[in-house]
């Protein structure tokens, strides 16, 4: 049998030209954030994180740790009053606004909630985020 190698497809990195991570500095965030570095190695993906806050204390401390992972990242946080909006619907405007690709996300944040395997912010991204969502574990 003789089969005919093809030259290598890059097709994959149009899906990918603009990534959003959602980053609070939790564990799988900072995988979603590695998996998004390796994303802009392998297909040149503009990686954005993006940490969303309502009281925005601690914004140098994460922006610290998301360097730590991905130092090329570009860092944006936003501001928003949780009795007004929530997390996700944050994320789901900057990611439509912005036009992006993909979501890269962890499965749970900083959550409590050791019991469920997803948490409601990425559970809300893939069913509500138009494009690609990927959910790191």
């Amino acid at each position: 049998m003789n089969e005919e190698i093809s030259e290598p497809s890059y097709e994959v990195s149009y899906w990918f030209r603009k990534v959003l991570v959602p980053f609070d500095g939790s564990g799988l965030a900072k995988k979603a954030l590695a998996l998004a570095k390796d994303f802009n190695y392998r297909y040149g993906s503009e990686v954005h994180a993006v940490y969303i806050c309502d009281v925005c204390d601690d914004v140098e401390e994460v922006r610290a740790q998301a360097m730590k992972v991905f130092r090329d990242v570009k860092f944006t946080y936003r501001r928003v009053s949780l009795k007004e909006s929530s997390i996700v619907n944050e994320i789901l405007n900057l990611a439509t606004e912005e036009e992006y690709d993909a979501v890269i996300v962890g499965s749970k944040g900083n959550s409590m909630n050791e019991v469920r395997l997803i948490g409601s912010t990425a559970l809300s991204l893939v069913l509500e985020f138009p494009a690609t969502v990927i959910v790191v574990r």
